[in-house]
C-alpha cells in the first residue's frame, strides 16, 4: 500500500511540474496567445498564428522558438501541397495538449471559470 501511495504522490508531483513548465512558458501574453490559437486550431503556420495574435511574424517566430524549447509546441515536417511553389511553410502544433481540466485551470481555453 505504501508503494502505491508513493507512486500516486510521484505522479501528482510530475503533473504539477508539467503544469508549472507550461505556466512558465506561456507567462508572456504573446506566447499565451500562440498556445490559445493552437488549442483552437490543431496546427498553424507562423503567418496564420501572427494574424490570429495580431503580431508580426518575426515576433511570433521568436516566441514559437521559446515554446519549442520548453516542449510546449512542436514543428511538423514540411509537406508540399502540390499547388504552391517553393518551400512549404512550417506548421506548428501543441506538443502534448493538457487534459481538458488542466487546460481550463491553466487558462488555455476561451472558457472562464466562475
Amino acid at each position: 500500500m505504501h508503494r502505491f501511495s508513493q507512486s500516486l504522490r510521484d505522479t501528482a508531483r510530475l503533473v504539477t511540474i508539467r503544469a508549472m513548465a507550461w505556466l512558465e512558458a506561456i507567462a508572456d501574453p504573446i506566447r499565451l496567445g500562440i498556445v490559445r490559437e493552437l488549442s483552437r486550431h490543431p496546427e498553424a503556420s507562423l503567418n496564420e498564428i501572427a494574424a490570429a495574435v495580431s503580431a508580426a511574424p518575426e515576433t511570433i517566430r521568436r516566441h514559437v522558438r521559446q515554446l519549442e524549447r520548453a516542449g510546449v509546441v512542436e514543428a511538423l515536417p514540411r509537406a508540399p501541397d502540390g499547388e504552391s511553389r517553393g518551400r512549404p511553410p512550417v506548421r506548428y502544433r501543441l506538443s502534448s495538449p493538457p487534459e481538458a481540466s488542466e487546460a481550463v485551470a491553466l487558462g488555455l481555453t476561451g472558457t472562464r471559470r466562475t
